[in-house]
């Protein structure tokens, strides 16, 4: 968690920059634990995790339990409308759906996503209509872990689909070029 800090640190700094930041996981035990040491840090994230939370006490003194879009729906609130939350932790999977964070201009991911499409999803709430700013995307990866073995696959996953993403576009506008030739 303290190349995490660094990093939101070192990007709040820059010039230009919004001073927001979404921070996605799959785990949500590694959000957990990045919300302790971000607000340690004096940070203050805000986080969505998709899992039902303890409210504040009531009148008897007992919490109830909050319903997770209930707890999201505060916590993206806080981050768009409050100045000193800075970082939106958010679980990479149903938590940051139809969500749109165009306040921030940074996403970090925790670490490799296996599904290129899961990650695109997760950098998307950031990079939307609306946006002004840059959007950075920035990977966090342990060494001498299993990251050292999958991240060199996911790129070349990652670089395969952008391969034929590419030939279909090719083959698309050869295609339509050919139709407008008929006409």
């Amino acid at each position: 968690m303290a190349a995490l800090v660094a990093d939101l640190r070192e990007a709040f700094k820059r010039p230009g920059a919004s001073g927001k930041a979404v921070v996605f996981s799959q785990l949500r035990d590694a959000l957990v634990c990045a919300a302790e040491a971000l607000t340690w840090e004096g940070l203050g994230p805000a986080l969505v995790d998709g899992a039902a939370s303890r409210g504040a006490p009531n009148a008897a003194g007992s919490r109830e339990a909050v319903r997770p879009e209930d707890a999201a729906a505060r916590a993206v609130a806080r981050f768009r409308e409050d100045p000193e939350c800075r970082v939106l932790l958010l679980h990479a999977g149903s938590a940051a759906a139809g969500l749109t964070l165009t306040h921030a201009d940074l996403v970090i991911l925790l670490e490799p996503f296996l599904s290129p499409g899961d990650e695109a999803q997760a950098a998307n709430r950031v990079h939307r209509i609306g946006q002004q700013d840059e959007v950075q995307i920035e990977y966090l990866l342990a060494h001498d872990t299993v990251d050292d073995i999958l991240w060199p696959l996911i790129q070349k996953k990652m670089a395969m689909l952008g391969e034929l993403i590419e030939n279909k576009a090719n083959v698309s506008m050869a295609a339509d070029g050919d139709d407008a030739g008929d006409a």
